[in-house]
């Protein structure tokens, strides 16, 4: 799948358009293929360094979602 992902804190030049693997449903789980995303302000906060959290890296910022179909 291709994912727009960051590893570091920082402004727009963090972000990176790229291939990730394709996630792998478990048990009671559901794989949905979305067809738009968005960012809103929560992600370009948690992007930027919010003190106290932490986030495993790469971060893919997933606020906002919307369209999906079932994949599994």
């Amino acid at each position: 799948m291709k994912a727009i992902l960051f590893h570091t804190h920082g402004g727009p030049e963090v972000l990176e358009y790229t291939d990730f693997p394709d996630p792998r449903p478990k048990p009671g789980e559901a794989l949905v293929r979305l067809h738009a995303a968005a960012l809103n302000r929560m992600d370009v906060m948690v992007r930027h360094g919010w003190q106290g959290l932490k986030l495993e890296y790469p971060h893919i910022p997933r606020r906002r979602r919307r369209g999906g179909d079932c994949c599994n």
